[in-house]
């Protein structure tokens, strides 16, 4: 068991993916339709294919590069680091290696030198196969309620950061957590 490492993902935990996607897309013509689903296909009534096609090429350009952090996570994850927790992300942006560039630069300006690294997966990709690579016992933050129980599945501490499009989502192996503040309470008060 591992209490003091901290896997988290990065879109929708720590930065404020959905948002800037939305303002992409306004500039690229589509209106949104819908809130409050995971799917990007519901909320711009586009086909799955498109909408997968459209995510990639934002996340590949520029604008990945600029993300803000979700309201709290930069305070919490230093405190988190200073308490001496080791942080990795795991993220499903792109195989671009120069939006892993992106991502990094973004992820520095806005936390500081507080993680151990980005493991960087497909657009979209699963991640219960990097999962099952990591220290069983780790904690897991995720916001994608399929990818919180892929965690439970891999003998993590499954944390659901809380969102709209995962108000239903409940499972007693799952812990919903609505900000990181709550995060950093049910982390720091964990028992090791």
């Amino acid at each position: 068991m591992n209490k003091r490492m901290i896997l988290c993902d990065v879109d929708g935990v720590l930065l404020l993916w959905e948002q800037a996607f939305d303002q992409w897309m306004l500039r690229q013509g589509f209106q949104k339709v819908k809130e409050n689903s995971y799917d990007i296909e519901q909320h711009y009534n586009i086909e799955k294919a498109q909408a997968k096609l459209l995510i990639q090429i934002f996340n590949e350009s520029a604008g990945i590069r600029y993300l803000d952090p979700i309201d709290g996570a930069s305070t919490y994850v230093k405190k988190l680091h200073d308490d001496g927790y080791e942080m990795r992300l795991i993220t499903s942006l792109t195989l671009e290696p120069m939006a892993h560039k992106a991502r990094q630069d973004n992820l520095q300006d806005k936390f500081g030198n507080v993680f151990r690294n980005v493991i960087f997966l497909d657009t979209g990709s699963e991640k219960d196969e990097i999962l099952s690579q990591m220290p069983k016992g780790s904690f897991w933050i995720e916001d994608k309620p399929k990818n919180a129980l892929a965690g439970v599945q891999q003998g993590m501490v499954s944390i659901l950061f809380s969102h709209p499009h995962n108000k239903d989502f409940k499972h007693q192996d799952v812990k919903r957590c609505e900000n990181w503040k709550e995060i950093y309470q049910y982390i720091s008060m964990y028992p090791n």
